[in-house]
């Protein structure tokens, strides 16, 4: 076999035959590997089917003012990437000689009209986006007997579990059609010696196996296709206009799902939405995985490379574009060598968040943990809070009380998911199969996982294909008991919630979600219980259900504040009776900040498990001085300000505490809880931006760590982390300290941040110049 640069490395050359998909080809060419070579390990491999063209006997006919660089088009024949670029740049060069169209501002504003189709299809579904949800949801349908057209960018189906670099589950529960394909992938594996080895799941068996299903099902899968408009008549959609290769073409159906995670299709037909969270409008970061070589027990594996590349808003092409190279670049290495560099950069990039929908019924954070029960469950979902957001001041306050006020992170919880999710205001026949599914900010951050996508995906399929099947014209009116018994066939669903067990693959943490959480029922006995493990001084789930049943048990929080002799059994007594919003609790987070408390047993060592390791440590721990002072933007008074002006004078606060001071006084100050706008005004003028530390460092840094080191007047460290890959990545997070040290200007009367208008003027960021932007103009209306 040819050997490539690296010692290690062999390539195969496989030609894709007619008839065969690209998957089928590669699974042919492993099969015909002699069994010595079958030992060896892929890899990585193409995607997609490098084209090559012969020199072109009918070039495309040339206009005045275009330079071609088509290679299919081309005089010469373009068979490599080298080819490719003297194409590219011959062409750009005749654009000098060229002569300009003459087009004047009213043609410039004419509005764009959808082309006319050259060809309309007829079907019963179709399904937009055939990612990780949208490919079950077009595989459920087809198997429930529904004609189905599935439309994607991209030539294969999964989405970010076989394109993203994600190839494993973090958390969920198992179950239903998602189970049969999991075991498949497993049993495709197997049949080919080592080459497919993986620590989870391998993306090209993945990618087979939904391509198996989508023919067995009978789907249609057009590839190299996407949505760019929809018809829609009496809340119905009629018709969805695709853009393709051939040129546009319009699908009549029955039903209509939206995979493409973003919500295109909702957002199409007129769905309200939002996207991002309240106080900055960013949505979850993004990622841009890479594959590198890990060397374990002298065997050799891929693993993707994962980590936070930013922030970018998805539905913007040239934003989504810019988040695309800036990650790339980010696995730039100064030095690769055999057993350290990168093999293959993910084909698609990992979204976890932009549009939420607007549906029937919207997922709250309490719905989450207190284990809401719905008429019109689906299934079951199950995971941790897992944000990816460290600074939990601009989170919500039930945010920076489960994170930051009762440590619970990495507390797991299960619950039911409502059909109603799936549904979109305003829209009969459109269900959703993906993460803009009707989600609070807060709820987002939990069920978003690739197994939640999978089950809805099955579910919403199921639904369409009953519409189809039985002239219905709503998806409100399918049949729910029908449904539920399709989905119990299948165990995405079961009677007896007590045998279901939510599991996580490879991960770096170790655990399972307790199953017993699906049987949660709030009663006397229960909340008896919380209270008894409140006074042990536990941090966990009981804490929330307290605080969310203050009728029942607020006498004795009060009295476990006020005279527990255990310490931790008063400061988390102390959290709930601060988001009451009872300023009793302000004293003890005024002390907290005044004596600099800590609240962990350890500081620095790396020995724990990291659920069980302190801030220094973990950046989803907080220190109890910081947590107190976002607590206090719930329950302070003007009998906090002095403490808040002591703390930024005595030391150069980090980013993270400039932020929690900053969203605490615009609170206090917003809901008139102090009087002394002096002593506000001279917080605000002491925290000077230009010398507030961390704030360009890697998008997920150790940032409750590093404020406390800050406070202790410690060295800190270098702000790029020191793994591999992604050790060069950063982001300038001071666009955050402009707005809100502008918020507060604005309501006492100061001069605003300098650093506003630069920002919103020149960041390359589109989310920073929109949160900027929309406060800059505010300001010039005010």
């Amino acid at each position: 076999m040819p050997q490539t640069v690296w010692p290690t490395q062999r390539f195969v050359t496989c030609k894709v035959n007619d008839g065969e998909t690209t998957r089928q080809a590669t699974l042919r060419c492993i099969s015909e590997l002699d069994a010595n070579t079958q030992q060896a390990y892929l890899s990585h491999n193409s995607v997609d089917p490098y084209p090559i063209y012969d020199a072109s006997s009918s070039p495309v006919k040339a206009f005045g003012n275009v330079a071609v660089a088509v290679p299919s088009a081309a005089r010469v024949a373009i068979k490599t990437l080298a080819d490719r670029f003297e194409l590219g740049v011959k062409a750009a060069a005749t654009l000098g000689d060229l002569p300009c169209a003459d087009v004047n501002a009213s043609q410039l504003d004419q509005p764009v009209t959808s082309p006319t189709p050259v060809k309309t299809l007829e079907t019963d579904v179709v399904v937009i986006g055939v990612g990780t949800g949208g490919a079950f949801a077009a595989i459920g349908a087809g198997k429930q007997g529904a004609n189905v057209i599935c439309v994607d960018p991209f030539t294969f189906a999964g989405g970010i579990g076989t394109g993203g670099g994600i190839h494993g589950y973090y958390y969920g529960i198992p179950g239903g059609l998602q189970e049969t394909v999991d075991k498949q992938v497993g049993e495709m594996m197997k049949s080919y010696g080592n080459v497919l080895a993986a620590h989870t799941f391998n993306p090209i068996a993945k990618m087979s196996v939904l391509e198996n299903h989508m023919l067995d099902a009978g789907v249609d899968f057009m590839s190299r296709t996407m949505l760019c408009d929809v018809t829609v008549e009496n809340a119905t959609v009629t018709s969805a206009l695709i853009a393709t290769p051939q040129g546009p073409i319009a699908i009549n159906a029955k039903a209509y799902i939206d995979g493409t995670g973003d919500g295109d299709l909702c957002v199409l037909a007129g769905a309200n939405y939002s996207c991002g969270r309240q106080s900055d409008g960013l949505p979850h970061a993004y990622s841009q995985v890479s594959y590198g070589l890990e060397i374990n027990d002298d065997r050799i594996r891929v693993t993707g490379r994962n980590f936070d590349a930013g922030w970018c808003d998805a539905t913007d092409s040239e934003d989504l574009t810019r988040a695309r190279v800036v990650g790339i670049v980010q696995h730039q290495l100064e030095k690769a060598t055999n057993n350290q560099r990168i093999t293959m950069v993910a084909p698609a990039i990992g979204l976890r968040q932009t549009r939420q929908i607007d549906t029937d019924y919207t997922l709250t954070f309490d719905d989450q943990i207190s284990n809401r029960q719905f008429d019109d469950t689906i299934g079951y979902a199950g995971s941790n809070h897992d944000t990816h957001f460290v600074d939990y001041a601009m989170e919500s306050d039930e945010a920076v009380f489960w994170i930051n006020m009762t440590r619970n992170w990495f507390t797991p919880f299960a619950h039911p998911l409502s059909y109603r999710m799936l549904l979109p205001k305003g829209l009969k026949n459109v269900g959703i199969a993906a993460r803009c599914m009707g989600l609070t900010q807060d709820a987002h951050h939990a069920t978003r996982m690739m197994r939640d996508m999978q089950r809805i995906g099955e579910a919403i399929g199921d639904a369409a294909a009953l519409l189809a099947a039985s002239g219905l014209s709503d998806l409100r009116d399918v049949p729910m008991d029908v449904l539920q018994d399709k989905l119990k066939e299948t165990g995405a669903m079961v009677d007896d919630v007590s045998k279901v067990k939510a599991v996580w693959a490879r991960s770096i943490f170790a655990g399972s979600i307790d199953t017993q959480t699906l049987d949660l029922k709030v009663n006397d006995q229960l909340l008896a219980q919380c209270l008894d493990d409140l006074r042990q001084g536990e941090y966990g789930r009981h804490l929330w259900l307290l605080m969310k049943n203050r009728e029942s048990v607020q006498a004795d929080v009060l009295s476990i504040m006020r005279d527990s002799d255990n310490e931790k059994a008063r400061w988390f007594a102390a959290g709930i009776v601060g988001i009451w919003g009872n300023n009793e609790a302000e004293s003890i987070f005024i002390n907290a900040i005044k004596t600099k408390q800590y609240g962990f047993d350890t500081r620095g060592d790396t020995s724990k498990p990291r659920a069980q390791s302190d801030p220094i440590v973990m950046p989803r721990k907080c220190p109890d001085w910081l947590s107190a002072v976002s607590m206090l933007r719930m329950c302070g008074s003007d009998a906090c300000l002095d403490t808040l002006l002591e703390l930024v004078t005595n030391h150069t606060p980090s980013m993270l505490t400039a932020v929690a001071v900053f969203t605490t006084l615009d609170r206090l100050i917003a809901d008139q809880r102090i009087t002394d706008t002096q002593k506000a005004v001279e917080i605000v003028q002491q925290i000077d931006l230009d010398q507030v530390s961390n704030q360009v460092v890697h998008p997920q840094p150790i940032h409750s760590g590093l404020a406390d080191m800050a406070l202790r007047h410690m060295q800190l460290p270098d702000p790029t982390p020191g793994h591999w890959p992604g050790k060069n990545t950063v982001e300038d997070h001071s666009w955050r300290l402009a707005l809100l040290k502008g918020r507060l200007c604005m309501k006492l009367g100061l001069n605003l941040p300098e650093q506003l208008q630069t920002l919103a003027q020149s960041d390359e960021r589109l989310l920073v110049r929109r949160a900027l932007r929309g406060f800059v103009l505010q300001t010039v209306d005010a």
